[in-house]
C-alpha cells in the first residue's frame, strides 16, 4: 500500500512515522520472544540428550547389570562383567550392544538437528 506523503501536515507525518515504528517494535519484540522460545527449546532437547547419554554411559563404578534387577542397562553396568561370562551371554551382549548405538545415534541425529545440521 503506497502513501502519497508529499500533501501530509507535519503532524500527520509524525503520526505516520510513530505508527511505523510502533509497527516495527511489535514485529521486534514478536522477533524476539520466538528467538527465546527457540532457545528455550534447544537447551530443554541438549539436556535431554545430555540424559540419554549419561543413563546410557551408566554410573563409574556400576555393577553388573542383571535383566530384571534394579540397576539399569548401561555400557558400564556391562562393562562390569569379565570376558567369560560376556562370552557366554553374547546373545544378549550383542543385543544390548545394538540398543546402545541405537540411542546413541538418535541422540547424535537429535543433537545435530539443534545445532542446524539436519
Amino acid at each position: 500500500m503506497a502513501i502519497d506523503i508529499s500533501n501530509l501536515s507535519p503532524e500527520e507525518l509524525q503520526a505516520l512515522a510513530t505508527a511505523a515504528q510502533e509497527r516495527i517494535q511489535v514485529a521486534l519484540n514478536e522477533r524476539y520472544l520466538k528467538e527465546l522460545e527457540e532457545e528455550e527449546s534447544r537447551k530443554e532437547r541438549v539436556a535431554g540428550a545430555i540424559t540419554r547419554l549419561t543413563n546410557l554411559l551408566g554410573p563409574e563404578g556400576a555393577p553388573p547389570y542383571v535383566p530384571g534387577g534394579e540397576v539399569p542397562p548401561s555400557i558400564r553396568g556391562l562393562l562390569a562383567y569379565p570376558p567369560e561370562i560376556m562370552a557366554q551371554n553374547s546373545g544378549i551382549a550383542l543385543q544390548m550392544l545394538f540398543q546402545g548405538l541405537e540411542e546413541l545415534t538418535i541422540t547424535t541425529r537429535d543433537l545435530a538437528g539443534i545445532m542446524g545440521l539436519e
